[in-house]
């Protein structure tokens, strides 16, 4: 983790039939991340906004190992209102 930077503990699900990665909306603005306009997907009712680059580390065997900044498909996060968890990361 960088200096500077605040360590969150989330509620993490990993969607095996998604290629879209997830925050709920409490954790964007708790994250203080600005979000954008989405796109229209009517598959997806209460999808609020996008952000285009969110920086992802996990603590793995007692470190931190930033995965989105290597990772272009970790970048991407839509927001949605009600979420299952914090993040939904799409693996498919």
């Amino acid at each position: 983790m960088k200096d500077g930077h605040k360590h969150y503990t989330v509620k993490t699900l990993i969607d095996i039939i998604s290629s879209i990665n997830f925050i709920s909306k409490s954790l964007a603005n708790k994250l203080e991340e600005k979000y954008g306009n989405h796109y229209k997907n009517k598959r997806i009712k209460n999808l609020i906004g996008i952000i285009e680059c969110l920086d992802l580390s996990f603590w793995y065997k007692g470190k931190s190992r930033l995965v989105s900044g290597s990772d272009k498909v970790l970048n991407d996060f839509e927001v949605i209102k009600k979420a299952k968890a914090n993040l939904i990361i799409g693996i498919l």
